[in-house]
């Protein structure tokens, strides 16, 4: 039983409940009673978000992420959050942090002290090497939710796609219709980058190739930059024969490398993105990508948002598995 039961099992409202539970002294007795009698019956134990949402709610939800300007994962994942907080009647403050843990610090202060009464970060960026200090705080106050990033912390709700998993099943994917030459690029050291890059490795393994270094390549997150590096590895002999990318610009940087040295995509090379952004798509051909299924995260770290602010427990860890979405830059065999 939630807040939402014991208002409407009381004959009262939800504001009503939450003042009985705040002991605040703007209940009338009779009605006081009532809703004690309905909690004691119950056997209900509002949370602490639940407890204090009443005294201190603006109805605005914080939403935290490095930058939206070449991040096409998190714009969609920004779109998805707004969309259903304004379902729930919950407005947005969006706070487009960078990198620097100083400002990403001031960023959640800020939102704190605009009594918002949760926050959203968005992406693995906010998992940092050390310090927490400013996350453990704002958890201590609101529920945090976290997108595709694991970080323990009472107070936290971290909602992942397995993307280890998922790079691995494509490795053996590739590996099963004739791929032995699999290179892996990537643009950056964050943690779900080397989440992927580590399925990576352990797809090679499983298939009883040795990872060759030189095609594990860092490239620039930009199409005409990152086809530049990507185009050398292809003109190095011997030359990979499928190349899979930790983003979809990435992957469409490979295709544009793949298109200046004549490679024929995917009978010479083939190519895998992940994040299945519009990019894959507009792309030609058209890019197979894994779906790390940032609208289903995002949905349900807001009915799980709404859940605590009803005092409802929710699990600390939720994960959902990701899936390969096939088009023309590779085709897996039983889906020919």
């Amino acid at each position: 039983m939630n807040i939402y039961d014991i208002a409407r099992k009381a004959g009262v409202s939800i504001a009503t409940v939450s003042r009985v539970i705040n002991d605040s002294a703007h209940v009338r007795e009779a009605t006081r009673q009532k809703v004690l009698s309905v909690i004691a019956d119950a056997n209900y134990t509002p949370n602490a978000f639940a407890r204090n949402l009443s005294a201190r709610s603006s109805r605005t939800v914080g939403v935290l992420c490095t930058d939206i300007y070449d991040n096409m994962y998190y714009t969609r994942a920004i779109a998805v959050l707004e969309q259903k907080l304004h379902q729930y009647g919950l407005d947005v403050l969006l706070w487009c942090t960078g990198r620097d843990l100083e400002d990403k610090k001031k960023a959640v202060n800020m939102l704190l002290s605009r009594k918002v009464d949760g926050l959203v970060l968005v992406g693995s960026d906010f998992t940092e090497q050390k310090d927490h200090s400013h996350i453990a705080r704002a958890a201590a106050n609101v529920p945090v939710m976290i997108i595709n990033s694991l970080l323990e912390l009472p107070g936290t709700y971290c909602l992942l796609c397995d993307e280890q998993a998922a790079e691995h099943g494509v490795v053996r994917a590739l590996y099963r219709d004739g791929y032995r030459n699999i290179a892996f690029v990537y643009a950056n050291e964050a943690r779900s980058t080397q989440l992927k890059r580590a399925g990576y490795k352990r797809g090679i393994a499983s298939c009883g190739l040795e990872v060759n270094p030189s095609w594990v390549l860092k490239a620039p997150n930009d199409i005409y930059r990152g086809a530049t590096v990507i185009r050398k590895m292809l003109e190095a002999m011997p030359r990979p024969c499928a190349v899979v990318a930790s983003g979809d610009l990435l992957a469409c940087a490979a295709l544009k490398a793949a298109a200046a040295l004549g490679l024929r995509v995917p009978e010479d090379v083939a190519v895998v993105g992940c994040n299945n952004s519009l990019l894959c798509t507009c792309a030609t051909p058209s890019l197979t990508s894994i779906d790390n299924m940032a609208d289903g995260l995002c949905t349900r770290a807001i009915d799980m948002m709404q859940q605590l602010f009803g005092g409802e427990q929710c699990p600390q860890v939720v994960t959902l598995p990701a899936r390969l979405v096939v088009r023309e830059s590779y085709r897996p065999a039983h889906t020919k």
